[in-house]
């Protein structure tokens, strides 16, 4: 038997129950034991850092603009709640209110709350933007920033992120 820490992770929060990369979706997978959550972001136009899988919008809110073109404004816009559909093919939590959140909501509203980050955007650069809002929230020490691309962590760790980063895939 293993003596090494075992992390159960929750996928986008709770992405089979709620929708997923949302507040909901993060605090249900809390409730239900989630030590972990992971996550993706993005950053608006006007920088804010939001959390979203895709580049555009057409599953997290049925709206097929880029997130790096639109304002944090717009991409609040969309119906996040609309993304998660159920069982049945509908689609329970569409026009509750369920927004893409602000990375800064996320830690302000989770602060014990630990993350993985997948930074998915490379054009225009988001990690410095990324790294100064984790210090700003006190949350580096709680948060792993991830990413596929190899330059985009690696610039991380050249801001001095103080935080674990993951291996990027030419790393491995």
């Amino acid at each position: 038997m293993s003596t090494q820490p075992r992390w159960l992770y929750g996928h986008r929060g709770a992405c089979a129950e709620r929708p997923e990369n949302t507040l909901p979706s993060f605090e249900h997978a809390i409730a239900v034991g989630a030590d972990v959550i992971e996550t993706d972001a993005h950053m608006t136009r006007d920088g804010h850092i939001v959390i979203a899988h895709d580049a555009e919008g057409t599953r997290a809110g049925g709206d097929a603009r880029l997130i790096r073109e639109l304002s944090l404004a717009q991409v609040q816009e969309w119906d996040a709640g609309w993304s998660y559909i159920g069982q049945d093919g509908g689609r329970p939590y569409a026009a509750q209110g369920i927004g893409v959140p602000r990375l800064a909501e996320v830690l302000e509203r989770l602060p014990q709350a630990r993350f993985n980050i997948d930074i998915k955007q490379r054009t225009p650069d988001m990690t410095a933007a990324i790294v100064s809002l984790l210090r700003e929230h006190g949350a580096e020490e709680r948060v792993t920033l991830a990413s596929f691309h190899g330059a985009v962590i690696r610039a991380v760790r050249a801001l001095g992120y103080r935080g674990l980063t993951a291996l990027a895939g030419d790393e491995v």
